[in-house]
This record gives C-alpha cells, structure tokens and sequence, in this order.
C-alpha cells in the first residue's frame, strides 16, 4: 500500500469520510471476518470487532494528532486481531487452529492488559510483522517452523538441512537478520522511548 493510499484511509477515519471508511471496508474487513469464523466467531462478531476498532482508533488517532507512519491496513487488522484475541481471552475460548499459525504466530508472546500498552503492542507487532516480510523467503519458512516448536530434526527433514547443526546455524542468521532489520527502523526507538 502506497504511503498516499495509508495517508487516505487514516484521514479518512478521522474525519468520517463515508467514502474512505467504505475502502477501508473493502479493504481489510474481509481478512478480519476470515480469521474470527476460523478462531471460534460468527459473522456478527467479525463486523462488532471490526466497528468497534475503527471507533477506538478513530478517537485514539484523534488525540494523538500525529502523522501516520507504516501500514494502516496492517495496523487496523492487527487491532482488529488484538481485539478478538482479549474476547476469546475473556471468555476462555481462545483456540489456535493448526492452520492459522503460520500467519499468527508471533502472538505467542502478546499480552496485553492495559490501553497503553495495548497500544504499544500494535506498534511492535506491525513493526515484527512487516520486518519479518523483509526476510528472503527461506528465512521466513525457518522462522514459521520455528515458531511452531518443531524439533531441529524435523525442520532439518522439511527443508532438506544436512544436520541440525545446519538448521540451527540458519535460525541464528535469521533471527539475527529480523533483528537487525527491526532495530533499523526508525519505530524501533520510539518503542523502545515509550518503555
């Protein structure tokens, strides 16, 4: 999404423009509505999760009146996301489906209790997650497998690896590289000064 694109859809949530607010719709609201039915909601609980962050941001972007930085529909699906997660969470339903971890499986280790840092854990993620789409492809398969807690005998069968001594050397560079590429990025200390 181009930074004029992002620029239109934040302004466009902060002065309730009905045409932006539909794009943002269009947009970002179908991959909301996919990953509640997949994790345990209903249609009517995608679109109550979906306004009721646009609300939230739309009164959190208020206050804080500062450009936009990054991707806004990344941001809105992660609150989104963020949102779901605290309402499962709260009802003790929260379940991972096998197939959603590869997209989702950074969330391991989001917890969030309060409104700042709530918001602050947006921040890190979006910027993990758009870091982490930086990586060369093979990094990024190290990481998934990683992530999902595979033993380094099996990563080494999956990708072909001639010994987990191998694979073990390749999660080090990768994790290194993802590292590297978040502490570049000039959200990265801002985060860091909100601590």
């Amino acid at each position: 999404m181009s930074a004029e694109n992002t620029n239109y859809l934040y302004n466009s949530l902060i002065q309730g423009d009905r045409k932006g607010i539909l794009a943002i719709y269009k947009l970002v609201y179908p991959k909301v509505q996919s990953f509640v039915i997949r994790n345990s909601g209903a249609a009517e609980d995608a679109e109550d999760v979906f306004q009721k962050t646009l609300m939230q941001l739309a009164v959190r972007f208020r206050q804080r009146n500062t450009p936009f930085t990054g991707s806004f529909e990344a941001y809105l699906y992660t609150a989104c996301l963020n949102q779901w997660r605290r309402i499962l969470n709260s009802e003790k339903k929260w379940v991972t489906k096998q197939q959603d971890l590869e997209s989702l499986h950074e969330y391991q280790e989001i917890s969030i209790s309060q409104t700042e840092e709530k918001e602050d854990e947006e921040e890190k993620w979006i910027l993990y997650r758009e870091m982490f789409e930086l990586l060369s492809d093979n990094c990024k398969e190290v990481l998934r497998l990683l992530y999902k807690k595979l033993p380094y005998a099996k990563i080494c069968e999956i990708l072909g690896y001639s010994s987990e001594v191998v694979a073990r050397q390749r999660v080090f560079k990768c994790r290194k590289k993802l590292s590297s590429l978040i502490q570049k990025d000039p959200r990265y200390k801002h985060i860091m000064a909100q601590r």
